[in-house]
């Protein structure tokens, strides 16, 4: 069985109230990450910009170590439907693996803004 955590447990591992070793390399506990998880998570780190950052991306980091699902509909044509027309969505969880990536090595919020604005970026 896999489960997809809340975002209330991620806000909890940036809080330090759950270390990531509590949710990583577990046999009994097997975690996903659901792309629109990221996607909230992040709007949230962008928002609050530099004052949370260092502790946005511990949280982070943590969640680049496990495996991020295709998006919904991709999924049902992919996987479900076996159709190679694999829905409307050209974003991949390597997108997402590359944004973790980004907010992982930066050094600060400003440095993971400029980032994302450079070519390869996302």
């Amino acid at each position: 069985m896999y489960y997809i955590l809340d975002t209330n447990i991620w806000v909890d591992v940036t809080q330090g109230k759950i270390p990531c070793s509590d949710l990583a390399g577990k046999d009994h506990l097997l975690v996903v990450v659901a792309p629109f998880m990221i996607v909230e998570l992040m709007k949230s780190t962008v928002k609050s910009g530099e004052r949370f950052f260092l502790k946005d991306q511990s949280m982070f980091t943590c969640i680049a170590k496990f495996d991020i699902l295709e998006l919904t509909k991709v999924f049902v044509f992919k996987t479900l439907w076996n159709l190679s027309d694999a829905g409307t969505s050209k974003v991949r969880p390597t997108h997402y693996k590359t944004l973790l990536q980004l907010i992982i090595g930066s050094n600060s919020f400003t440095d993971f803004i400029s980032k994302t604005k450079k070519p390869g970026g996302v």
